[in-house]
């Protein structure tokens, strides 16, 4: 009669696999249990979860594996959090897609979601109207009764807020001479 062992003993093989997978499983079932814990009751993009098992030791394929077990359940949802992120982003905060895109990435949004919500968002022309009519009401309604000097000068400050929110020179020149008198009569960058 055979005993088990001596089975084992002829197939070593068998019982690696064995032993390996079940290794692999119980480390795949704690990179989950890890990677729950790190999302608490927040939600976190994908990205920063992935990060943070791959600082702990995962390898690549663990870590897709984790993540999409967790998209599956529901605990991540990159879509969301853009759409969170773009709905921050509007009136007084408005940024051009550039700069929302820079924005989801580095907050760890994935690629896929970023560009199915960018889809979504207004073109920036419309952004950056918006944006200055919610920036500088007062200055709208002002501008045509100021000096020549005084209206450079603010054309300048406009002109370099909307760039610094991401707007190309082409977008904020439109967006000037739609909104403000003579602002093809001088140069404000």
């Amino acid at each position: 009669m055979k005993t088990i062992s001596s089975i084992f003993d002829q197939c070593p093989d068998a019982l690696q696999n064995r032993q390996t997978s079940r290794e692999q499983e119980t480390r795949l079932r704690q990179g989950r249990s890890n990677a729950i814990q790190f999302l608490g009751l927040a939600k976190k993009p994908s990205g920063k979860v992935a990060g943070r098992l791959e600082e702990q030791g995962y390898q690549p394929e663990e870590i897709l594996h984790i993540l999409r077990e967790l998209k599956e359940d529901g605990y991540l949802d990159d879509h969301a959090l853009a759409m969170k992120t773009l709905r921050q982003r509007t009136g007084r905060k408005a940024e051009s897609k550039a700069a929302l895109a820079q924005r989801m990435k580095l907050a760890g949004i994935s690629t896929e979601a970023i560009d199915e919500v960018l889809k979504q968002a207004p073109d920036d022309q419309d952004s950056a109207r918006d944006l200055l009519h919610a920036r500088f009401p007062e200055l709208l309604s002002t501008y045509p009764d100021l000096s020549p000097s005084v209206k450079r000068k603010h054309k300048l400050k406009i002109a370099r807020f909307l760039a610094g929110r991401g707007f190309s020179q082409d977008v904020v020149t439109r967006v000037l001479s739609d909104n403000l008198t003579d602002i093809m009569d001088d140069t404000y960058i």
